[in-house]
């Protein structure tokens, strides 16, 4: 549990470990908790949904860390 009401929670069943792993690395990189209820986890396994090829993941998680990082959420060694 992550603490958000379930109505509120994009994502109620949170991946809450303590990092991000993308199997099998654990690439240390602390696994943040957004407002939506969403972890970094969350978001990156989300990049895997519905794609044909490694590339397709490769590119949602880069866009996805660039992002994070123009914000200053992520440093550019954490992206």
């Amino acid at each position: 549990m992550d603490g958000l009401e379930d109505s509120l929670d994009k994502c109620s069943a949170s991946a809450l470990g303590p990092t991000v792993v993308i199997p099998p690395t654990d690439t240390g990189v602390p696994n943040l908790q957004f407002t939506s209820g969403c972890t970094l986890q969350d978001l990156i396994d989300q990049c895997g949904v519905g794609v044909k090829n490694h590339g397709q993941f490769v590119s949602c998680v880069s866009h996805l860390t660039n992002d994070l990082r123009k914000q200053g959420i992520l440093t550019s060694a954490q992206r």
